[in-house]
């Protein structure tokens, strides 16, 4: 069974800054422990930044 995370219900605004993306980070971890799988819902989002983006996800890559 997977996992949805909705961008604009977790963040709103906020998908400009490192710590900004660090949350999300930090969700897609937690749903990876507990999930088969975790999908990033980007409906809504209007712009997020390059930092925002390598902090969420580019490190996860490493990882798994």
């Amino acid at each position: 069974m997977g996992m949805t995370i909705n961008l604009k219900e977790k963040c709103g605004k906020r998908t400009i800054s490192r710590q900004d993306g660090r949350v999300v980070a930090d969700l897609i971890s937690d749903g990876l422990k507990k999930h088969e799988s975790v999908t990033i819902d980007f409906d809504n989002i209007m712009i997020a930044s390059v930092s925002f983006f390598d902090e969420a996800f580019g490190k996860l890559a490493f990882q798994y």
